[in-house]
């Protein structure tokens, strides 16, 4: 960079505004130029009145004489969209210093009088007022942001990369004023990586015949550069960088411009005219502008009468992109038949569909819409601001009309041998209200569920022997690179969906094992947490106290519940067993097969932070007020799981490859939740003795019990599936603190 561009940044970082007052260069605020800036200013006084006035015509002294000149080079015309009089004129000294200088400057927009008082003293270069950059003059358009500085050849080697015809636009990389660093871009990008990287390139060089077929009001520079790409035109980064004011940071919906956006909006109809009122109500009032959405219906009805209201409606509509098509199945009615009874074939057909659908998509983003799944009306700018570079889907839950149960899951069940290749998914229950509602998942129903178009482009909608679910398909076969993602804010009403089964169980009890060091207090925090929710507790509340040197004696323990009604069961310490010494005879307490009945186990945890902690004293503390927070805070949460589900924890693990994974190297199972918080159905737990058999006297036997009582696909995770770093304070949102 050279220094009179420094000089600029540097100015620009701080505010000042230059004047050029006859042979003196006046800046203001003067308070924000440092003596240092001031002693530059003096030194290149010379250079920057003629930047300011416009007379510069190179940056670099000519020669008399060249043995081979350099071909001139074509003329081109800057156009500045949206200028800002607060950082016009240092953009403009950058434009007026380039070699060889531009054949006009436009202004995009209104003459305001602030903006004619800066452009009035540059004389050699024309400067016009326009209303679009296609009142150009010239081949070349440098289409430049406000909030960007060109540096010292920046047009030149533009207009080098530009020589090529088969390049229709060029970009840079930019030097980031407010925090350092410089982007590195790639040499060419596909119209697939402009769709998904988040290319922040909001000045660039183009061909003007390139531009012109593609023009319209509102066209965004990042559109500009997809629209191109995909006519198939190269867009290619030149080596010259540019300054870029501002941090680089915005939200990749902003950076994207992502309001801008059209989209895909495909939606099957099966013909079911007593719901078509309500997604027809839908379609009118949604608020993604109507102009940015092509509309496609799929009418498989066979009515003659159903697809007569649906197209007459479409004749009248304000979707003025819209497309009806029908397409014939075996079978009207299927989607209102039991599932269990059709299952094969409704999927079957919806495989059909959607690959119809793979068809019709002309836009980088789908948004797929089941004709009786009614969404909120801002629903598809909520999903696409959960997009990011590596995000493939955002998906809207629902209840499925056949259970009730959510269509968003974070795995497929372990299929068995010689079975099925799927066997089913393992559904997710909403996160409570204080816990991030956008993350990611395994997989989602189509009900309401924005894709990347490549990515429904490159899956051919298929069911192979032992597959039954297309959409579980669908993303089991999408690259692992992808993400997918749940906005639970966007809940929709899926029509005449069947109410969940009320859960069975009434008696609620807790069992609960605690080692009191006398050497810190995080024992009594422990309880504290206990006794916020301690009225959840309507069956037998049993407090295993483990006894010996300084530990806290039981009736210290006792006192700490006050006038609660618990059972204190007291058992010699044992540092190698640790809670695991109690656990039996905890168990014990409460070994009846009730089907009615549910409980708790847990145990007080981070107390030997003085004598042994394996991790974060931070991050465990976090994490314990995690589990007491899931998994008593919401009952009825926890209730809906245990009517399908044996076991609901947090924290779960499955590491059948590696079933001694616990620090004692001895206690065994194929999975576990981490921290050893979980409710069970005592009808399952106790309906014979496998409980007490498969318990080992272990460190960790407490903690690999349910995983060897339990299948792993009758078992339940509310939060933190799979969470690897337990102990890392950063994996916990909220971070809640001790009372």
């Amino acid at each position: 960079m050279s220094e009179v561009a420094e000089l600029l940044a540097e100015l620009t970082r701080r505010g000042v505004t230059l004047e050029p007052r006859g042979d003196d260069l006046a800046y203001h605020p003067r308070r924000r130029v440092s003596a240092e800036l001031r002693e530059q200013l003096r030194q290149h006084k010379t250079e920057l009145l003629l930047l300011l006035r416009g007379e510069v015509t190179a940056t670099e002294p000519a020669l008399t004489s060249i043995a081979n000149p350099a071909p001139a080079r074509p003329p081109y015309s800057v156009v500045i969209a949206e200028p800002d009089p607060t950082t016009l004129d240092a953009l403009l000294m950058s434009v007026l210093g380039q070699s060889p200088a531009p054949a006009e400057i436009l202004l995009v927009g209104k003459p305001q009088r602030r903006l004619k008082k800066i452009t009035e003293p540059i004389r050699r270069v024309p400067v016009r007022f326009v209303r679009s950059p296609l009142d150009a003059r010239s081949e070349h358009l440098l289409l430049i942001d406000p909030n960007t500085l060109l540096t010292r050849d920046w047009c030149r080697s533009a207009l080098d990369m530009l020589a090529s015809p088969r390049i229709a636009a060029t970009f840079s990389d930019h030097e980031l004023l407010e925090t350092g660093g410089r982007t590195q871009y790639p040499d060419r990008v596909t119209h697939e990586k402009l769709a998904r990287s988040g290319l922040a390139a909001p000045t660039v060089m183009v061909q003007r015949s390139a531009l012109v077929p593609l023009w319209h009001a509102g066209l965004t520079i990042p559109a500009l550069l997809r629209d191109l790409s995909r006519s198939g035109w190269e867009v290619a980064r030149h080596t010259t960088p540019i300054l870029l004011r501002g941090d680089g940071e915005q939200q990749y919906f902003d950076r994207q411009q992502l309001e801008h956006e059209i989209v895909t909006l495909f939606v099957p109809l099966s013909g079911r005219e007593h719901i078509w009122p309500q997604l027809r109500t839908f379609l009118e009032q949604q608020t993604w502008p109507h102009n940015q959405i092509r509309l496609v219906l799929c009418d498989t009805s066979r009515s003659t009468r159903f697809r007569k209201t649906v197209r007459t409606w479409l004749a009248r509509c304000d979707y003025h992109d819209a497309h009806w098509f029908s397409l014939d199945v075996p079978t009207s009615g299927l989607a209102d038949a039991p599932r269990d009874q059709q299952l094969l074939a409704v999927n079957e057909i919806l495989c059909r569909i959607y690959n119809r659908m793979r068809e019709h998509i002309t836009t980088d983003f789908a948004w797929i819409l089941e004709d009786d799944v009614i969404p909120p009306d801002d629903v598809l700018k909520r999903l696409l601001q959960a997009f990011d570079e590596n995000v493939a889907t955002v998906s809207a839950p629902y209840r499925s009309r056949f259970d009730g149960r959510y269509l968003i899951w974070s795995r497929e069940r372990v299929a068995a041998p010689n079975g099925p290749a799927c066997n089913g998914v393992h559904q997710l229950a909403p996160p409570l209200p204080d816990r991030p509602q956008v993350h990611d998942i395994r997989g989602s129903g189509f009900g309401c569920l924005v894709a990347r178009a490549e990515v429904l482009r490159d899956h051919i909608f298929c069911l192979p022997p032992g597959h039954t679910h297309y959409d579980v398909r669908f993303f089991m076969e999408l690259p692992q690179h992808w993400r997918r993602i749940v906005d639970w804010t966007c809940e929709c009403r899926h029509l005449h969906n069947v109410a969940r089964p009320q859960s069975k169980i009434t008696t609620r009890h807790l069992i609960y094992h605690l080692t009191p060091f006398a050497t810190n207090d995080i024992w009594l925090r422990n309880v504290r947490q206990l006794l916020k929710r301690i009225t959840l507790f309507n069956g037998r509340r049993v407090i295993a106290v483990a006894t010996g040197d300084d530990l806290v004696p039981p009736q210290e323990i006792r006192a700490a519940f006050g006038t609660h009604e618990v059972e204190i069961l007291t058992r010699p310490n044992s540092r190698e067993l640790r809670e695991n010494a109690t656990f039996l005879p905890l168990l014990e307490c409460v070994a009846d097969p009730d089907p009615k009945a549910a409980t708790f186990y847990a145990h007080a945890k981070g107390v030997a932070k003085d004598v042994l902690c394996l991790g974060d004293p931070l991050g465990s503390r976090y994490w314990r007020n995690a589990m007491y927070h899931e998994l008593l805070d919401d009952w009825e949460r926890i209730a809906e799981l245990l009517i399908d589900h044996a076991v609901v924890g947090t924290h779960r693990r499955q590491h059948s490859e590696q079933p001694r994974i616990y620090p004692d190297g001895q206690s065994e199972s194929p999975w576990h939740f981490a921290g050893t918080f979980f409710w069970f159905r005592n009808r399952d737990a106790f309906a014979t003795t496998k409980w007490q058999d498969v318990w080992q006297p272990t460190g960790w036997g407490a903690e690999a019990w349910p995983g060897r009582m339990f299948e792993f696909d009758q078992s339940a995770c509310v939060a933190y599936d799979g969470l690897a770093e337990c102990y890392d304070p950063e994996s916990y949102d909220p971070q809640l603190e001790d009372d």
